[in-house]
């Protein structure tokens, strides 16, 4: 028996029988003639017709899975894109989904059933995204009870309810505060009720916010300046034209290798042993205003940043070493030539930084050969979330997830270097 022609069937079937639904419903008087409680219930079948097809979805990526791991099939994304017909953000949506099934056997068996809602399952997946190994693992005691809330709370609640056992996990293994006001970032520009002006809304980590905080002091002081005297503003309406300012200005700037994007000077104060080994009993690391910092933000600073290494001797004077780990503006150039997307996403230049494969912490060098631009979201990924990123002498790349299994490679680049002018 063909099981995948009698999947087929049952689909071609349950497809004939909606569009004859939608023919009558559009070309008769039915919809005027249904009462209240005649919509409330189409609308719940609907509902559930629209889970169960998501649990569809959910096992077709499992077995895709499979076929990808095997090597007879290709990757998850590729599939799930249907020749390109289904955008790149649904099918990462999808396959998140099928990935929250295979770590919560429970609240799969709440999809296939129909019972678990479609967006509550997204939800549970952006949030363990975010989460250790250990922690997930911990959540996914609370299998059934997070099965149950699935089917049962709205996505707001159900995202609380998450974030409260989250918490409580990370409370119990003695995470910083630093560490969960990183999971906790979010932005967002919106449309006051009124439609007459915008509420901006955001929560940085300290990285995030310091850097934030810099730009908007400095755009603060030069706007002031320029203003000069009788210009009729106060303090907030000066911060919130320089907020503009900053936004319009960054996403209007047209980067280049030499400066990628615009910046602002950022210090940061570590010990020689928290750079070498990473975190100790006495460790050190902040930033000027004494913000603490996560060693995953040390790793994403330590590819683009100037060390200074600072020694106090006995005499009492103090002796200053300085060392770059930013790419040159040479090396950039190379890179464009070889690269002109993000190789991991397809991300453009505009959102990429330049990763030392090899940490620096591990004594990686900033040589080309231990170089790769990837985009910011990636460069997090890997320093931050335990991601894993290996290159062979021909720049083919390996990306395996936090667990250690392969999630893909990726071919070496065909070079360019024969079609445009290496601009050092």
């Amino acid at each position: 028996m063909n099981k995948s022609a009698d999947f087929e069937q049952y689909l071609e079937t349950a497809n004939e029988a909606l569009q004859a639904l939608l023919a009558e419903m559009d070309s008769t008087e039915l919809t005027t003639q249904m009462t209240p409680a005649d919509v409330a219930c189409l609308v719940a079948k609907t509902r559930l017709a629209q889970r169960r097809l998501a649990a569809v979805l959910i096992l077709a990526s499992e077995a895709a899975k499979l076929h990808a791991a095997a090597g007879v099939g290709p990757p998850v994304e590729e599939v799930l894109r249907d020749g390109l017909s289904v955008g790149e953000v649904t099918a990462r949506q999808e396959t998140e989904r099928a990935r929250v099934s295979e770590r919560f056997p429970a609240v799969r068996q709440s999809i296939v059933s129909g019972e678990a809602f479609p967006e509550n399952v997204d939800v549970l997946a952006r949030i363990t995204s975010r989460m250790t190994e250990t922690e997930i693992t911990e959540l996914a005691e609370a299998d059934h009870r997070l099965a149950k809330s699935a089917g049962r709370l709205s996505s707001d609640s159900f995202r609380k309810s998450l974030e409260r056992r989250r918490n409580k996990i990370r409370a119990d293994h003695g995470q910083t505060a630093a560490q969960q006001a990183s999971a906790n970032t979010f932005a967002s520009i919106r449309a006051s009720n009124d439609e007459r002006t915008f509420r901006v809304a955001a929560v940085f980590d300290p990285l995030q916010g310091t850097a934030a905080q810099i730009a908007l002091d400095h755009e603060f002081r030069r706007l002031s300046k320029e203003l000069g005297e009788g210009h009729g503003m106060d303090s907030e309406q000066i911060s919130a034209q320089a907020l503009h300012d900053l936004i319009v200005r960054g996403a209007s700037t047209t980067p280049t290798e030499e400066n990628n994007r615009p910046g602002v000077v950022l210090h940061v104060h570590t010990d020689g042993q928290t750079m070498a080994t990473g975190p100790h009993k006495h460790s050190m690391l902040e930033t000027n205003d004494r913000v603490p910092l996560t060693p995953g933000v040390l790793g994403r600073l330590a590819c683009d940043c100037v060390i200074r290494r600072i020694e106090t001797l006995p005499d009492g004077n103090v002796h200053v070493s300085v060392s770059s780990r930013t790419a040159t503006p040479t090396q950039r150039a190379a890179l464009r030539a070889l690269y002109d997307r993000c190789p991991i996403s397809g991300a453009p230049w505009s959102q990429m930084e330049v990763h030392h494969v090899k940490f620096v912490s591990d004594g990686g060098e900033t040589e080309l050969s231990n170089l790769i631009p990837i985009s910011r979201r990636w460069h997090h990924l890997i320093h931050d979330e335990g991601w894993k990123l290996a290159m062979a002498a021909d720049r083919t790349l390996e990306l395996s997830r936090p667990d250690g299994t392969l999630h893909k490679s990726i071919a070496p680049p065909i070079p360019v270097l024969h079609q445009h002018a290496l601009a050092a």
